[in-house]
């Protein structure tokens, strides 16, 4: 057994080589006022977002010399203006934009402005909104397609670019044309990324996918206006007739012959997986609408009048299957399907070629039971659009006329415009 003795070791003193009478000069590192070296953004993502909510854009902010005279001269000369301003109480708000909070009247809507483009007989119109350019309108796409029979042989195309401006001498903005961008094919249909507001894809007759990006280069107290293409494919399963975003860099197109395909977006545009979309074997599903419910799932509409709703498994690319469910059929081809939240719950809304309306629970997708459907009059809807939840309903009507529904007491109205044909078009924009 080993004993264990107390035992003290002795102290070792490290003797300083400085001595304690010696004064040493300090300096004071906190006080310094260099600038600060610049750094850069290390963030791999190449594409700038925007603010999902409210589809502000990034301004950059430049410092300027300001002469504190003539800024004093100018306070001085409108500080009675101000004034009087003040003293005359608040400007009431104009009839034209006053929305009724009684929800059996209808909202006050008029033409606000009339945009011409130059087109051939017979096309139809594709747009889309993207981010908010001022006073929360957003910046306009606009473009045209003719009457194809056969492959699309019109290579000199081009989508615009219309940009909110606001009218020097009134309270008021016009949309003006800012940028043309050129394309080789007649544009099928337009989407903007949800996720970033300033990218939107679009895809053409001749089966080629495009994904642009506008931008805003500010060069004093100029802004010029840019659309820079990032992306560029083309499908050899012909020509996509919808598309959609299931996340930022996650884009899915549906074509003619009943395929879904899932792009990613990277340094370059890659197909990661392909899906045939039909119930059964002997099923031909040509599809007409497309909506992105997250990464994993979508709702497609066909020419049938039937809505499957598609869940993908499997993370790799090489090992994905997908389990498809039929909803509540309709009667004639789906032409619109959209998102809507209203009274805590989640909607689809779905409509086909004769105005019938379904609106079916998200929660409850394969219950029937929880589909509530609705009949608009006729004449035939070729797209809708909603408003509060799904409250409030709107179409494209004949002369440019737009017509209202609202859903929850029936009532029915229609906006007359100045056009001619029957309306094919119409988008909504998230802040209406």
């Amino acid at each position: 057994m080993i004993e264990l003795s107390d035992y003290t070791s002795p102290s070792i003193e490290f003797k300083s080589r400085y001595s304690s009478e010696k004064q040493c000069k300090l300096v004071d590192n906190t006080t310094e006022t260099n600038a600060l070296p610049r750094t850069a953004d290390a963030h791999s993502n190449p594409i700038r977002k925007c603010h999902q909510a409210t589809q502000t854009e990034f301004i950059e902010m430049f410092v300027k010399v300001v002469d504190e005279q003539k800024l004093a001269k100018w306070l001085k000369k409108i500080y009675p203006l101000v004034e009087r301003e003040l003293l005359d109480g608040c400007t009431p708000q104009l009839n034209r934009f006053a929305i009724s909070t009684d929800l059996g009247k209808a909202y006050d809507i008029e033409p606000y402005q009339k945009i011409s483009v130059q087109s051939n007989v017979n096309s139809l119109g594709v747009a889309t909104w993207l981010a908010v350019h001022i006073d929360n309108v957003p910046v306009l796409v606009l473009g045209t397609q003719a009457t194809h029979n056969d492959w699309c042989q019109h290579i000199d195309q081009c989508l615009k670019i219309y940009a909110p401006q606001r009218v020097p001498d009134g309270n008021f903005i016009t949309f003006n044309e800012v940028k043309s961008v050129p394309v080789k094919a007649c544009v099928y249909t337009l989407c903007t990324n949800s996720f970033n507001k300033t990218v939107f894809a679009g895809s053409t007759f001749g089966g080629d996918i495009y994904i642009w990006q506008f931008e805003q280069e500010y060069r004093g107290r100029r802004a010029e206006a840019n659309v820079k293409e990032l992306f560029k494919t083309t499908t050899s399963s012909g020509y996509i007739v919808a598309i959609d975003w299931s996340g930022e860099s996650t884009l899915l197109t549906a074509q003619t012959n009943g395929s879904v395909i899932i792009w990613q977006i990277s340094d370059e545009l890659i197909k990661i997986a392909e899906y045939i979309v039909k119930d059964t074997a002997n099923n031909f599903n040509e599809i007409t609408s497309l909506l992105a419910l997250n990464s994993n799932s979508f709702i497609s509409g066909n020419s049938e009048g039937i809505i499957y709703h598609c869940i993908s498994s499997g993370l790799s690319s090489t090992k994905r299957s997908m389990e498809i469910l039929p909803l509540k059929r309709h009667k004639f081809a789906i032409t619109t399907l959209l998102k809507a939240h209203s009274s805590d719950h989640n909607y689809i809304i779905s409509c086909d070629l004769s105005g019938q309306i379904c609106f079916h629970n998200l929660n409850c997708l394969d219950d029937e039971a929880h589909t509530t459907t609705l009949q608009l009059p006729l004449p035939f809807k070729n797209t809708v659009a909603c408003f509060d939840g799904g409250k409030k309903l709107f179409c494209p009507g004949d002369n440019g006329s737009l017509e209202c529904y609202c859903v929850e007491t029936g009532l029915q109205y229609t906006v007359k415009g100045a056009l001619k044909g029957k309306g094919t078009l119409i988008k909504s924009s998230d802040n209406g």
